[in-house]
């Protein structure tokens, strides 16, 4: 089956060196993710016409940012161990402690520790989508919240896995954070095409480049959600 992601052509065109450039000419980062399991591909994958997903194998044809199947091993065994997990919570948990934002600190974790080495790009703007969307529905701040955004991340990469046999997965996280009124749990279906857009979301920090009120620019209106159906 062929899936498509959402295009980016309101903000962003190539330029003729094949690299992207945001409003004012910022540079802007594409993060693909398989069509077929939701797992994170390389970051040079989108100068290619083709790619190969180490989580499932599968062949992926990709053109800017629409990826499509081509061919696949449905079997192939995944490439992350499950033993970095502790390495990976302590290195996001110094990263944070030393003030580094949730999204460098879960990026570069990744990629010491999860096995997507030049994948963790996606790997980082899933787990802050995420993250951002379950603040929005529960009002509590998970941002700075090390066991709330290693679990995110966790469950992400177990997603990817189910992915592999089924069309879709439940995301499902109980006790993510507390506030005043009691627990905030956190419950979602996932499949390639909902992690395609959340991977394909601005985390805050090239946001920034951009500050609101600067010249030429105008506020975007918030969003509820990234997901396809209510909250």
């Amino acid at each position: 089956m062929t899936r498509a992601l959402d295009g980016t052509a309101k903000t962003t065109r190539r330029d003729r060196l094949g690299g992207l450039r945001g409003i004012h000419g910022v540079p802007v980062t594409l993060a693909l993710t398989c069509a077929r399991c939701g797992a994170p591909l390389p970051l040079d994958a989108v100068r290619a016409p083709f790619a190969s997903c180490a989580y499932c194998e599968t062949t992926l044809a990709i053109q800017g940012s629409a990826v499509s199947v081509t061919g696949s091993a449905p079997n192939a065994p995944g490439t992350r161990a499950p033993s970095a997990s502790q390495d990976f919570s302590r290195d996001v948990a110094d990263a944070i402690g030393r003030g580094v934002d949730a999204f460098e600190a879960v990026r570069e974790a990744s990629a010491r520790h999860l096995g997507v080495a030049g994948q963790s790009e996606a790997v980082a703007r899933v787990t802050i989508a995420i993250a951002r969307d379950f603040e929005r529905e529960s009002g509590a701040s998970i941002a700075r919240d090390v066991s709330a955004l290693c679990r995110i991340t966790e469950a992400y990469l177990r997603a990817i896995d189910e992915l592999r046999q089924s069309s879709s997965t439940e995301m499902n996280l109980p006790f993510l954070a507390a506030t005043s009124e009691g627990p905030k749990h956190y419950r979602r279906t996932l499949d390639p095409a909902v992690i395609a857009r959340l991977a394909m979301e601005e985390p805050p920090r090239a946001a920034a480049a951009s500050p609101p009120g600067a010249p030429g620019t105008k506020e975007k209106p918030k969003k509820k959600g990234w997901w396809p159906f209510g909250a």
